[in-house]
């Protein structure tokens, strides 16, 4: 048996809004080195203004369940 489990899964997130994104068909922006994709032009500019900010990988959720998100030291 051949396990092909990452075989389909060729998207990127979204690190301002969180969305599964199609790399080369959406906005992109490259910051330290790495290529960012965007679900919309609007998350892309939302990036580029401080993206120091969305690149540490934690998008920008919808959920209300915060505990630990601000207690890293």
């Amino acid at each position: 048996m051949h396990a092909h489990g990452h075989h389909h899964d060729h998207r990127a997130t979204d690190p301002v809004c969180g969305m599964k994104v199609a790399p080369g068909g959406s906005p992109s922006a490259v910051f330290e080195g790495t290529t960012y994709w965007f679900c919309d032009p609007a998350c892309a500019s939302t990036f580029r203004e401080d993206p120091t900010r969305w690149a540490d990988g934690a998008p920008l959720t919808h959920d209300h369940d915060e505990t630990d998100a601000t207690h890293h030291g």
